[in-house]
């Protein structure tokens, strides 16, 4: 626990939004407006550039997934890289989170793999739309809301096995261009959002 965390514990401060510097964050966020996103998944990447010379900046990235992007070479739509200086930077991330609406944030662990796991389904529909009827049955359980969230990931689990031996090059793709996105995942910026949302 951070010490300005235990402060506002100590005096049952709560939904202050604090800001954190992150050298790479991310964030999965689900749409739920479809007038305003073109998809049903935000993939938001923060990224402090260090330099030598004078102060560093933040890059702020938003992305979405492009369907059947694996056969056409290209997974991602992105938008224009923000760039901020340092000290622009924490009342960008507060407007922005304020501001930012049509979404919900995902979190959890198990809720984030599975959210990139289905917008990768989502990038690689052609290349699973010619599988067979068992690795589709597999397929649909990871992705069947309706069934608990432990036993969505242990199909998944049981899928990135199958195509490990099935598909090594979709494997490489899974882990490199869409799983290495998701790492040092922002939760202070997910429980912004989520705020914002209870006020």
């Amino acid at each position: 626990m951070r010490l300005f965390e235990e402060y506002f514990q100590r005096n049952q401060i709560t939904q202050v939004p604090v800001v954190h510097h992150c050298a790479y964050g991310s964030l999965l966020l689900r749409t739920n407006d479809p007038s305003v996103w073109s998809s049903k998944w935000v993939l938001v990447n923060l990224k402090w550039q260090h330099s030598d010379s004078h102060p560093g900046k933040y890059h702020f990235d938003i992305s979405l997934p492009v369907h059947d992007g694996f056969l056409k070479g290209n997974l991602f739509q992105k938008y224009p890289t923000v760039e901020k200086n340092w000290q622009d930077y924490e009342d960008f991330i507060i407007n922005w989170s304020s501001n930012i609406y049509g979404v919900e944030p995902v979190i959890g662990t198990k809720e984030i793999f599975l959210c990139a796991w289905e917008m990768f389904v989502f990038m690689c529909d052609g290349w699973f739309m010619k599988q067979t009827y068992e690795i589709k049955e597999f397929l649909f359980q990871t992705l069947n809301t309706d069934i608990s969230i432990d036993k969505r990931f242990e199909c998944y689990e049981n899928m990135i096995n199958i195509i490990s031996i099935k598909q090594p090059s979709l494997i490489r793709t899974w882990r490199y261009e869409v799983l290495t996105r998701v790492q040092s995942y922002a939760n202070w910026l997910a429980i912004m959002i989520q705020n914002k949302k209870v006020d």
